[in-house]
């Protein structure tokens, strides 16, 4: 058995407390935007109906795939992005249009249909909703880039927090 010398150990220790230490941010983050969106959800059904639960429901389902559809995963490739040939404006802009686009669909599908006026409010809140979750996505590909993990994390809190300051 070969032994590492104290400092390839001090270095393997520093490593492995600096990646605990960013995927607790990201678990901390993530965790509190999901709670968020739990509670949301609970608030709307505890305090609303089981009609605005399931509109909800409904209006997040119409506009998850066209919005995830338009990701193009986008925050992948800007975060594993090495050689750098598209600054993040490029991928701004395209996430941009992409999100734009997911409007229009959405518009689209409420022209198609014959919705309630709540509910066509609704989907169109809920789409501006993705657009920000959207850019805020494509924003934490370049902080991913740069291991800025703490940021994502307290973006997400902050975001969480917004959404649940707005429901009440």
């Amino acid at each position: 058995e070969i032994m590492s010398s104290p400092i390839q150990q001090t270095s393997q220790d520093g490593f492995i407390n600096v990646v605990k230490r960013k995927f607790s941010w990201l678990l901390i983050g993530n965790g509190f935007f999901a709670l968020a969106q739990w509670l949301i959800l609970s608030l709307i059904t505890r305090f609303g109906t089981a009609e605005m639960a399931g509109e909800y429901s409904l209006a997040l389902a119409i506009n998850g795939p066209v919005f995830l559809f338009s990701a193009l995963q986008l925050r992948s490739l800007l975060a594993t992005n090495t050689n750098n040939e598209l600054t993040f404006a490029h991928y701004y802009s395209i996430r941009l249009f992409t999100s734009t686009f997911g409007v229009v669909i959405i518009v689209l599908l409420i022209l198609l249909n014959e919705y309630s006026l709540v509910f066509t409010f609704l989907l169109l809140i809920i789409a501006m909703m993705k657009v920000v979750d959207s850019l805020s996505d494509v924003s934490y590909g370049y902080l991913q880039k740069f291991e800025s993990m703490k940021e994502i994390s307290i973006s997400l809190i902050l975001r969480g927090g917004i959404g649940l300051f707005l429901l009440g």
